[in-house]
């Protein structure tokens, strides 16, 4: 009777010794240094000044927005008069991997009026572009219907000999532009360069737009 017992004490004590443990129970602690980011971004790849791309959109009148998309990086002394496509110092352009044109695209007027705006959070002198430039570049045919964007390659299918046609160019984070009355409706590649001259830099953003008649 005496082994019984002991033998039920010890079932009740190792019970609740087992209920102690899961009550008391820590989680893993993580020992995380607190270092200043620019310390840390120093140490990674020697510098702190760190340039995050900017969110260019068109904006609409009626309060709808589409992003363009960086295409290219290109390096060089190419923050002159001219606009994108016809610089001539531009050493090298960096393409962006991830840049696809969209499936969707919007459509304008002739003569309609849209914003662009390029809102930087940068707030270093090295980070803020000087200007922007704003060009139209026009493809030869129309787009195959039933078929994706991503399926075909319209940027390779451009009017050649023709000039890019040049919207303006603007200083700051937004701008208006209207689309003039002597262009000819059909399909187009919008670029907004953002030019660094303290860099030797222009971020090229971009994407596709279909232009109609002004009662289209």
């Amino acid at each position: 009777m005496a082994c019984i017992s002991v033998l039920a004490a010890s079932v009740v004590l190792t019970f609740v010794l087992s209920v102690a443990l899961l009550l008391f129970a820590t989680e893993p602690v993580y020992g995380q240094a607190n270092i200043d980011n620019s310390l840390a971004d120093k140490q990674k790849i020697g510098t702190d000044n760190i340039l995050y791309p900017t969110d260019v959109r068109i904006l609409f009148s009626n309060v709808q927005n589409i992003p363009l998309h960086q295409q290219f990086v290109t390096l060089g002394n190419n923050n002159s008069d001219t606009s994108h496509g016809t610089q001539n110092n531009i050493n090298v352009a960096i393409a962006n991997p991830d840049y696809t044109l969209p499936d969707t695209y919007s459509t304008l007027r002739v003569g309609q009026n849209f914003r662009i705006n390029s809102t930087t959070l940068q707030n270093t002198p090295e980070g803020l572009y000087t200007k922007a430039d704003v060009t139209l570049m026009p493809i030869a045919s129309p787009l195959p219907v039933n078929k994706k964007i991503s399926d075909i390659d319209p940027e390779s299918d451009l009017i050649q000999h023709t000039p890019v046609l040049h919207l303006g160019s603007y200083q700051g984070n937004i701008h208006n532009f209207i689309i003039p009355q002597a262009i000819h409706p059909g399909y187009y590649l919008l670029y907004t360069s953002l030019h660094y001259p303290s860099l030797a830099m222009t971020l090229v953003y971009s994407t596709l737009l279909r232009i109609v008649e002004a009662d289209g």
